[in-house]
């Protein structure tokens, strides 16, 4: 048996697993403390949304797979709302119930499975303004269901803990996203991409539209904010971003051959972002790095890793990336840092090209 501890985060105080690393306290409700940061994004996205777009009307807020309560519990202090959270681990329950109790709290603690939750929403005609999904693994049994309970104009925010986006298990990825990954030094990016295609689709098929508010891959995972609109005009307009990208891998010296299909539209709702920022300048929160670099990184498909390509190239010594940029910029092309790789550029010319900066 493993005892507990308080936390504090955010404006709440819960009580997580006393355990050397999280995984350790799965059985007892699940709390990462590393994911502080995507906790404080989601808080501030959720804020702004909530100002932006139901100033005058009460949110409804479904922490889908709550663990220890910790995002539907900031939720409720911070935003405020009808907060619903959820999870299927009895353990977990009793620990969420606990924590709503510490920070004196009036939210509705659920322990069902996910979907037929959803479903029991929907069936007495209560949907969701927000419906957070952040389950262990893999979110894509669950999405048809999360379209179908949201809203119409409703904020959605989706995570996935799977390599086979990255590239790791190609057959894999299509059987549970309908596309082949490969391999790449862009593999965060491909894999929000191939990530948010899927999400697109599953939402169209419901006659919603789904359009992205911020995407980005960091440790171990990828996470997608987006906001699904119900017209079959805006879904067709989002359909027709995605392409083959046989040809852009061109650019890259890649050959993956023709038949990968994805959306190549734009990850960020950049105005949207700058009053996350603010949102997040205001709470000291480190996902304002995040937020930022979201609103300045090109829309250009895919980046090149500096890094990867010296080593790849032999090169020992290269040029800082801000230089890189400024010279990039100097010759006439476009060029921004990117949210998915610290050693990454965003850029509208070939690997020739940088390539040859690196060399001189």
């Amino acid at each position: 048996m493993i005892g507990f501890k308080k936390v504090k985060e955010g404006l709440v105080e819960i009580f997580a697993p006393d355990v050397k690393i999280p995984e350790e306290g799965k059985k007892y409700g699940f709390y990462n403390p590393r994911m502080k940061m995507d906790r404080d994004i989601s808080v501030a996205i959720l804020s702004v949304f909530k100002d932006k777009f139901r100033k005058s009307s009460e949110i409804s807020i479904c922490d889908l797979m709550g663990g220890t309560g910790i995002r539907g519990i900031r939720y409720k202090k911070e935003v405020g709302g009808n907060v619903v959270i959820n999870d299927i681990n009895k353990n977990s329950v009793e620990l969420i119930k606990k924590n709503v109790l510490l920070n004196s709290l009036d939210i509705k603690v659920e322990s069902e499975e996910a979907r037929f939750l959803l479903h029991k929403y929907r069936s007495s005609k209560n949907l969701f303004d927000f419906i957070d999904l952040d389950p262990f693994g893999s979110p894509a049994t669950f999405i048809d269901s999360v379209a179908i309970c949201l809203k119409d104009f409703s904020l959605v925010g989706v995570t996935a803990t799977d390599t086979s986006l990255f590239g790791l298990y190609p057959k894999t990825c299509l059987r549970k996203y309908g596309v082949i990954s490969f391999k790449s030094p862009f593999y965060r990016e491909l894999g929000t991409r191939i990530l948010l295609s899927f999400l697109i689709r599953e939402f169209a098929r419901f006659g919603k539209a789904l359009q992205p508010i911020l995407s980005y891959s960091i440790l171990h995972y990828i996470r997608i904010y987006a906001i699904s609109k119900n017209s079959i005009e805006e879904c067709n307009k989002v359909l027709d971003k995605f392409k083959d990208i046989s040809e852009d891998m061109k650019r890259f010296r890649l050959n993956i051959g023709k038949g990968i299909n994805i959306y190549c539209g734009e990850l960020h709702n950049k105005n949207f972002l700058l009053d996350v920022s603010e949102r997040l300048k205001e709470m000291g929160s480190e996902g304002i790095k995040i937020t930022n670099l979201a609103s300045t990184e090109l829309d250009n498909l895919f980046y090149f890793d500096i890094a990867w390509e010296a080593k790849k190239n032999k090169i020992r010594k290269m040029p800082s990336l801000n230089k890189i940029i400024e010279i990039l910029l100097d010759k006439g092309y476009d060029a921004s840092r990117t949210i998915f790789c610290s050693t990454g550029i965003k850029t509208s010319a070939d690997i020739e090209v940088i390539q040859e900066i690196l060399k001189d």
